[in-house]
Parts: structure tokens; C-alpha cells; sequence
């Protein structure tokens, strides 16, 4: 629901593309979620392979491509 692209993305149908900076990259159970800060704080959860194929890592910038329906406020 929520796409991490290396490079911003071309001509897509999604309308929700942010540019963003990995603030954290965090272990878990085989996933990693990247901490990600768009002007609000969001997190990712990818693959390790996902990551290390796009360089993913505390201070990389990075497009996310976010479907609308896949946001959830955490307080």
C-alpha cells in the first residue's frame, strides 16, 4: 500500500506521490520498517532485498507512492 521508489516515478495512475527522507531503517522479524519523514512522520515495511536494491538507508530521499485508503494515524 505504500511504494518506496528510488526515483521519482513517470507517468502512473496513482495520485498520491511524495518525495521523502528515510529517517530510520528498523529490523523486524525478517521485514524492515522505514521510518520516513514526508512532512509527516510515515512508516514503510519492506523487504530487506527491497531495500538493499534501492539503497535504502538513514538519510536517502526517496518517492513514495501511497494509496489513499492505506494511511493510519498513530497517536
Amino acid at each position: 500500500d505504500v511504494l518506496v521508489a528510488a526515483d521519482a516515478p513517470g507517468r502512473i495512475s496513482a495520485r498520491n506521490v511524495l518525495p521523502a527522507t528515510v529517517t530510520a531503517c528498523e529490523n523486524t522479524r525478517g521485514d524492515r520498517l522505514v521510518h520516513l519523514d514526508a512532512g509527516e512522520a510515515l512508516v514503510a515495511k519492506l523487504t530487506p532485498a527491497a531495500c538493499d536494491a534501492l539503497a535504502i538507508a538513514p538519510g536517502a530521499r526517496v518517492h513514495l507512492v501511497i494509496k489513499a485508503q492505506a494511511l493510519r494515524r498513530l497517536a
